[in-house]
C-alpha cells in the first residue's frame, strides 16, 4: 500500500522523538523527519523577529530551559497532554519562540487536534522567512495529509520544495499527495526521479511498486522495487502488503498470503491489510 516513511537510518533527535503507533490509518507516517535537523535550535534568551527586544536574565533562561527538559521527558512516555501544559506555561514565558511554538504543534499533532497544528504552523512558516528550518514545512504538509487536504497540499510542497529541492522527505509526500488525487502519472514521475537521486529510498520503491500494481504494469520491476523496499524496512506492514499484492497479480497466492498475515501479525487491525487478504483467500 501507498506510505511515507523516511530511509534515514542515523539521526540526531533534537525534538522529541516521535511515537510510532501502530498504523491507525492505512500510513504509519510519522517517524524521522519530525525529529531530524538540518539546522542549530532557535535561541531562547530573545524573541526572534522582534524589535526591542525582551532581555532574559539566567535565572529565567534556566527556568524555560528545565521546563523544556521536563516537556521532552513526558512526551517521550506519551504524555501528550501534560507536555502540552508544560509547553505552554514556557510559551507563555517566551511567546516568540520557534522552536517552543514548534515543540507546542508536536503535542497537538499527537492529541489530533490538526486544526491548530496548521495554524501554529503556518505562522511559524511566517517567522522563519529565511527557511532555515526545514522540520516545519514538513510537519505541515503532513499534516495537511493527515487531514485529507491533498490539494492544498500538493499546492504548498510544489510551491516549498524548490526551496529545499534536496529535501527527499517532501518530494515523497508530493508523491503521495498527487496518488491520493488519483494523479497517477504525476506521482509516477515523483517518485521515479527520487530513485534517479536516492536508488535506496525505501518509501519511493515502494510507492513506485505499488503505482504499477494499481496500474497492473511492469509487475516483475514492481516486485524487485517493493523487494528492495523490504530489505531496508522488513517489518513495515505497508511495504509487505505491497509486496503482497503484487505477488496476487502475478498469481503467487501463497506467497500474498504469507505476506499479509506477517503484515498482520505486526498491525492485526490494519483494514486494509484484512481486505486484501480476504481477496487472496477468495483466489
Amino acid at each position: 500500500m501507498a506510505q511515507i516513511t523516511t530511509t534515514r537510518r542515523t539521526t540526531q533527535n533534537p525534538n522529541p522523538v516521535q511515537n510510532k503507533d501502530e498504523n491507525k490509518d492505512d500510513n504509519q507516517w510519522l517517524e524521522e523527519f519530525l525529529n531530524t535537523s538540518e539546522s542549530d535550535l532557535i535561541s531562547m534568551t530573545k524573541k526572534p523577529g522582534q524589535a526591542n527586544q525582551k532581555e532574559y536574565n539566567v535565572v529565567q533562561i534556566e527556568n524555560i530551559m528545565e521546563m523544556r527538559k521536563k516537556a521532552n521527558f513526558v512526551f517521550q512516555n506519551q504524555r501528550y497532554k501534560e507536555a502540552l501544559a508544560i509547553i505552554e506555561d514556557a510559551i507563555k514565558l517566551l511567546p516568540g519562540d520557534i522552536d517552543l511554538n514548534f515543540f507546542q504543534a508536536q503535542c497537538l499533532f499527537h492529541l489530533g487536534d490538526t486544526h491548530r497544528v496548521e495554524v501554529i504552523l503556518k505562522n511559524l512558516l511566517q517567522s522563519d522567512e529565511k527557511h532555515k528550518i526545514v522540520q516545519i514545512p514538513r510537519m505541515y504538509a503532513y499534516s495537511l495529509l493527515k487531514s485529507k487536504k491533498f490539494a492544498q497540499a500538493r499546492e504548498f510542497l510544489e510551491t516549498i520544495i524548490p526551496v529545499y529541492n534536496y529535501d527527499i522527505q517532501m518530494r515523497n509526500m508530493l508523491g503521495f499527495a498527487l496518488e491520493q488525487q488519483n494523479k497517477i502519472a504525476e506521482a509516477e514521475s515523483v517518485f521515479g526521479d527520487i530513485l534517479t537521486q536516492d536508488a535506496e529510498n525505501a518509501n519511493a520503491n515502494n510507492s513506485l511498486a505499488y503505482i504499477y500494481y494499481k496500474l497492473n504494469k511492469n509487475l516483475p520491476f514492481a516486485l524487485t522495487l517493493a523487494q528492495k523496499a523490504l530489505f531496508y524496512e522488513p517489518q513495515n506492514p505497508s511495504f509487505l502488503d505491497t509486496f503482497a499484492m503484487i505477488q496476487y497479480a502475478m498469481g503467487n497466492h501463497e506467497e500474498a498470503r504469507e505476506a499479509l498475515q506477517k503484515a498482520l501479525s505486526i498491525s492485526p487491525t490494519n483494514a486494509i491489510l484484512l481486505e486484501h487478504l480476504g481477496k487472496v483467500l477468495e483466489a
